[in-house]
């Protein structure tokens, strides 16, 4: 009995899903949208809609229409995911917006990037050479996603009055659902061809093309506020964190054969990059940092006496470490430091085991030939050994972080769960006109007080 009785309030509820997002579509037909994909710069073709025209004026009724469907439609989410007050109750940074990453994405968002999703998987899915999609130009479609975030966010700022209605204006914001929904939409693109595709072309160049154009549109999202961060920052690595929980990277940790893939090209560059590195008669000149010490000052002053090539090494591995910060799955991080990070660390740890053998092999290590040779190498180990540390303290220190916000988050949710006591009555779900919030409980108080001043 209680199975048929949920079926058929699954049945309900997917009929009034597909009925209100139909009359969504034809409402959103009506005032323009969807926007133009591309440019005519781009060579692509013609924007069928004139940009100017969406949601203007003179499509009133229909934007009147299109805003009590949308609150319907967030109102039935209300009902079947109960996350969503959750996630709304949770206070950004500063008391702003906090960067929206595990909660559940609008259902009114989904339906504005629907048409886009399906043009752009029409545009950009097919990867024959000379087609936008092409593997070789992932700038394209990145930069196209990036556009149409930036420049219609401001165009649906209108239906921002229903995430207030609804009281969920503490944490979500249409243009940065909107911009999540195109997120999405890249994933998707990634899943079905983009990924398979670069996997069977076999180019370790073409992994680490995509890799850097993925980072390269993170960035991009995340320093221009569409993503609900408007922190400044001026790398890709200054991001927080849980921005980049949810990016388009995040993909290549779903199929072990795409992270080995890109583990490989990452592994392969970086090896050629540390073998031009520690065989370059350069590399064992003074690094940058002894070009800064004072004249006259000796060695043993000196606390690291770095030469160029260790130097650089670190500076690899905190190339590659910037990387891990987008992979979001535990398991992949570990692959990823054991498949890339490692590899550099224990070429270079083999690098100068064999020149200390070599003096060895010679009973010639204090000798005036090897001498310089062995205290590069002394002092090479050194180095590394304290950035190392430095970083493992740096990666303690925002662990913890992480944990005491999430701990915090969970306290909150604790509190908000005891306040949100059942038979309590708040305006969210009660006393709706024309999208406009009516809370009944402050109408029963101001008629008490009017009737005791009387």
């Amino acid at each position: 009995m209680e199975q048929q009785l949920s079926q058929q309030l699954q049945g309900a509820h997917d009929v009034l899903y597909n009925a209100l997002g139909s009359q969504i579509q034809s409402c959103l037909g009506q005032s323009g949208w969807p926007p133009p994909l591309v440019t005519p710069k781009a060579g692509i073709g013609q924007p069928a809609v004139d940009p100017s025209q969406l949601f203007n004026p003179a499509q009133a009724d229909a934007v009147n229409m299109l805003q009590r469907l949308m609150l319907a439609l967030t109102k039935l989410q209300l009902a079947s995911e109960p996350g969503l007050l959750t996630a709304a109750t949770q206070p950004g940074p500063s008391g702003g917006l906090a960067p929206m990453t595990d909660a559940p994405l609008l259902w009114m968002a989904q339906q504005l990037a629907a048409s886009l999703t399906t043009q752009l998987l029409e545009v950009f899915g097919p990867s024959t050479p000379g087609n936008p999609g092409a593997l070789d130009n992932p700038d394209l479609m990145l930069g196209t996603v990036h556009r149409l975030a930036m420049e219609n966010g401001p165009r649906i700022d209108f239906l921002q009055g229903v995430i207030q209605a609804l009281e969920l204006h503490g944490t979500y914001q249409i243009g940065v659902e909107f911009t999540r929904a195109l997120r999405e939409a890249v994933k998707q693109l990634l899943r079905q061809t983009k990924l398979p595709e670069v996997a069977a072309a076999g180019s370790r160049d073409l992994w680490l093309a995509w890799i850097d154009a993925l980072i390269a549109f993170e960035g991009s999202l995340g320093r221009s506020g569409l993503l609900g961060c408007y922190w400044e920052v001026e790398e890709s690595t200054d991001l927080p964190v849980l921005l980049l929980r949810g990016s388009t990277l995040s993909v290549l940790g779903e199929d072990p054969a795409w992270m080995d893939a890109w583990l490989e090209a990452e592994a392969a560059a970086a090896t050629n990059q540390v073998e031009a590195i520690l065989y370059s008669e350069k590399g064992w000149g003074p690094g940058q940092q002894l070009l800064v010490i004072e004249e006259g000052q000796q060695a043993w002053q000196v606390e690291l006496w770095p030469p160029r090539a260790a130097e650089e090494v670190v500076s690899l591995v905190e190339s590659l470490l910037g990387r891990l910060r987008y992979i979001p799955q535990p398991a992949a991080q570990e692959r990823y430091l054991s498949g890339a990070v490692s590899a550099v660390l224990q070429q270079a740890h083999g690098r100068i085991l064999r020149m200390l053998q070599q003096a060895d092999v010679f009973r010639d290590i204090t000798s005036y030939a090897w001498l310089p040779r062995v205290c590069m190498c002394i002092c090479f180990c050194h180095y590394i050994e304290v950035q190392l540390q430095d970083m493992y303290d740096d990666a303690q220190v925002m662990v913890t972080r992480l944990l005491d916000s999430q701990q915090q988050q969970q306290r909150q949710q604790q509190q908000q769960q005891q306040h949100d006591q059942p038979g309590q009555t708040n305006g969210r779900t009660n006393g709706f006109t024309d999208g406009v919030t009516h809370d009944n409980n402050s109408d029963a108080s101001n008629q008490q007080q009017q009737q005791q001043q009387m």
